[in-house]
């Protein structure tokens, strides 16, 4: 399955929201229906797989049912999948971080949903901002080389393999990501996704549509 592209769901709420300040935006309802709801649904998909990909990783290191160098392949492709969102991720956040003393926080109808709008597109952002790095940047690629580097030396000293990966995952650079991951999985992951579809109720109540998210 292709996943959404992360990014065009930011760039389409930023277009929106520039586009409104620009006096060039559509309806309040068709701005709801076109761009937040389709950008919801884009990143609930999104959602269902990071959390279903890191929880495999998180079982496989727990159960230390994946051999070695599976584990350090699967990671590094990881890693490669989400480069250009670490590369771009900044920009954006600078871009959304204008439209907060540009928007008007008014009591009139359209201006609130468009602040709303600039609301629901921050908690995207920082929903994204734990998936493409649970530590930071270089989490991927350092995680890669660190186990890289165990593998080879323990393959140098041509272990058996069932003992090179009990030794493996009894490794200090193994056995600490394990928590890490526990805690992204099951406490960051989930209330960043929370926040996320308040935002988006609170968006399309703002709309008029008041029970868009259950």
């Amino acid at each position: 399955m292709i996943l959404p592209d992360p990014l065009s769901i930011l760039r389409g709420i930023k277009e929106c929201l520039t586009e409104y300040l620009d006096r060039k935006h559509k309806s309040i309802n068709a701005t709801h229906n076109e761009v937040i709801v389709r950008a919801f649904k884009d990143l609930e998909t999104i959602h269902v797989d990071y959390t279903k990909h890191l929880s495999k990783l998180r079982d496989n290191l727990v159960d230390e049912s994946l051999p070695p160098r599976e584990l350090i392949r699967w990671w590094r492709d990881t890693g490669l999948q989400l480069r250009h969102l670490r590369e771009n991720v900044s920009s954006i956040e600078e871009d959304l971080k204008l439209f907060e003393t540009k928007l008007p926080r008014g009591n009139d109808k359209e201006g609130n949903f468009y602040w709303e709008c600039y609301q629901f597109a921050v908690s995207v952002l920082q929903y994204l901002k734990t998936t493409i790095s649970p530590a930071q940047l270089s989490f991927y690629r350092d995680f890669e080389m660190q186990l890289s580097s165990v593998l080879s030396a323990l393959e140098s000293g041509a272990i058996e393999s069932e003992v090179l990966k009990r030794i493996f995952y009894s490794r200090e650079e193994v056995r600490d990501l394990v928590p890490e991951l526990l805690t992204i999985t099951d406490r960051v992951l989930p209330e960043r996704w929370r926040n996320v579809s308040a935002h988006y109720r609170r968006v399309s109540a703002a709309a008029g549509h008041p029970s868009a998210v259950a």
